[in-house]
């Protein structure tokens, strides 16, 4: 048995990259094994799995792919390995360079026709899941429900609201699946949620286990842009994927008015994620070119940081009551502590008696995360120093939207090594 990475088209380009996942990572059995040479002196194994591709493992960074072979995969250091060529990434930069990446995007969206399923997950009376039974929760297929019949009327922005942890990220993956409205322009307060987005993005999140999608359907072509639209060479960006990621500012500060029509008449629809987090100032210019895109804006809040009542009509809102019915709220276990609010002495208590709590979690053998929520990175910084002294052992990490290495920190926490997280956002 082999663990083969999964199959990434990389492109760079002016503003950021274009990435499409091809296949991903799986555990193939090796049905048999021999030599081949690859240069005159030099040989190395080739493997026949069973997917029936054959492929060549070395430890070397690059060597030519040799004719009648699927794959060359390097061996790394750690055990793991990469993709050093492969011919499906060979053909699709072929298709891609002779016919342009507008026509192969556009390709794969038309392939999504007809292929999404409004399917509803159905649940056991403990509020399980059936197995075999997967599906949309009520909440996604609502808000999916609620898009499509807004969009059959006119191109008024729309807002859906839906607290977080009742899969708004899936309903906008399902919203492009179903509806195919490319390219999509979806817009984020910050770069780490772009990230995060993007990675959705890549494989089409949960719908394919959730049986909305078969498996065989093609992934979108995103494109992450991290530099700002400056001019319209750089717009080509829009026209090679099928979804573009991009914060508030590298579309809406300080971009012409020109520009930014520019952009709304390349788009087949726009969507601003967590859209209380963006100041009215700075949306009102994009919404206003993209009066005649369909527009959405997904938020758990219908106010705004700046105070401000987040703008569009209301086409779908999933109250918190609805969330803790239907089960996606746990209890929650108030633990009382008795400071003056504010005070070094309050940070002091409270980090103690999380610590306690996070503590007693593990030792029960849940794998959970403690996450401490701060207004201003001063805060942080010192609330961090505090949990670094009662638990180092746990190593806390600082993350906010202004790092550069948050994306490290986030991998830290994913992988188990940081267990406490001092986090807050600022909007850009």
């Amino acid at each position: 048995m082999i663990t083969l990475p999964s199959l990434m088209i990389e492109h760079a380009h002016a503003v950021g990259r274009i990435r499409h996942l091809l296949r991903n990572g799986e555990k193939v059995e090796i049905v048999g094994q021999r030599e081949i040479s690859i240069s005159p002196r030099i040989s190395q194994p080739l493997f026949q799995l069973s997917n029936g591709e054959q492929i060549v493992v070395t430890t070397r960074r690059k060597i030519v792919r040799p004719a009648n072979v699927d794959g060359v995969l390097q061996s790394l250091p750690d055990g793991g390995y990469r993709w050093s060529s492969h011919r499906l990434i060979d053909e699709f930069f072929e298709i891609a360079n002779r016919d342009g990446w507008s026509c192969v995007a556009q390709n794969i969206a038309a392939s999504w026709i007809g292929q999404f399923s409004f399917r509803a997950e159905i649940k056991q009376p403990d509020g399980s899941v059936l197995c075999g039974q997967e599906g949309l929760r009520p909440p996604q297929l609502g808000a999916l429900h609620a898009i499509g019949a807004h969009w059959s009327l006119d191109h008024q922005p729309a807002t859906v609201v839906m607290p977080t942890g009742t899969g708004k990220t899936e309903t906008m993956l399902a919203t492009l699946a179903a509806y195919g409205r490319t390219p999509l322009l979806v817009i984020v307060p910050w770069d780490l949620l772009r990230t995060q987005t993007a990675e959705k993005f890549f494989a089409f999140g949960l719908l394919r286990k959730l049986k909305v999608l078969p498996p065989e359907v093609s992934n979108p072509i995103v494109g992450v842009v991290t530099k700002r639209l400056r001019n319209t060479d750089d717009l080509s960006i829009l026209d090679s994927c099928n979804v573009i990621i991009a914060t508030a500012s590298a579309i809406g500060i300080g971009t012409e008015d020109s520009l930014i029509t520019e952009i709304a008449m390349r788009c087949g629809a726009l969507i601003l994620d967590e859209a209380h987090h963006v100041p009215a100032k700075n949306w009102s210019r994009v919404k206003d070119a993209f009066s005649s895109v369909h527009t959405l804006q997904f938020t758990a809040t219908p106010f705004r940081r700046d105070g401000q009542v987040v703008d569009g009509k209301v086409i779908f809102h999933y109250p918190l009551g609805a969330a803790q019915r239907d089960g996606y709220f746990k209890p929650i276990q108030f633990k009382p502590v008795h400071e003056v609010r504010g005070t070094v002495r309050a940070d002091q208590a409270i980090a103690e008696m999380a610590v306690k709590c996070l503590r007693d979690d593990l030792d029960a053998n849940f794998d959970h995360l403690l996450m401490a929520r701060c207004e201003s990175i001063g805060h942080a910084v010192a609330v961090e120093q505090i949990y670094r002294a009662i638990a180092p052992d746990l190593n806390p990490v600082l993350i906010h939207s202004k790092q550069d290495d948050a994306s490290e920190y986030v991998t830290a926490l994913r992988s188990g090594r940081a267990k406490i997280a001092m986090q807050l956002h600022i909007p850009t």
